[in-house]
């Protein structure tokens, strides 16, 4: 939604802001109760507005969706969780709880195990698997102690 002084601009539309037809608290409010009465499904901008009673003559009706799309969008009661290119408006106070807190699913239970009882090629590839859960693992450099090379840079 992109606003300047005297246009708006929603779903790709630009309209005068002073044509917009006033949507008031009282009518936000009897949307949310429209949504709240269909039971977790979301409603369109044509069935909110006739659930609402704002719905009067046919040549009217695409100004007040573009009018109550604006104002639902303006308000933070409600979202649009429509595909592209339909808009369907849902209660942001109804997502389910998985949608609106994250759990850390990766949470790691460690499990103990005896170094020695690992393979040099287990402890190897225990390496190259290892993540910030991973424990220190030791393995016997059959070569030798070797080279590391550190590259610092110094401006």
């Amino acid at each position: 939604m992109l606003e300047y002084n005297d246009l708006v601009r929603l779903s790709g539309y630009w309209f005068p802001v002073d044509l917009l037809v006033d949507i008031n608290t009282g009518y936000l409010n009897l949307a949310e109760a429209a949504l709240d009465l269909a039971d977790g499904r979301p409603l369109s901008t044509k069935d909110l507005l006739q659930e609402i009673g704002m719905m009067t003559r046919e040549n009217e009706e695409a100004l007040l969706v573009f009018s109550l799309n604006y104002a639902l969008q303006k308000d933070e009661r409600f979202e649009d969780v429509g595909p592209s290119g339909q808009v369907l408006w849902f209660l942001t106070a109804m997502k389910p709880r998985d949608i609106v807190v994250s759990e850390n699913y990766l949470a790691c239970d460690p499990v103990g195990f005896m170094q020695e009882s690992l393979t040099e090629d287990m402890k190897s590839l225990a390496l190259k698997l290892c993540d910030e859960f991973s424990e220190n693992i030791e393995t016997q450099d059959k070569e030798g102690p070797g080279l590391k090379w550190c590259l610092l840079t110094h401006i």
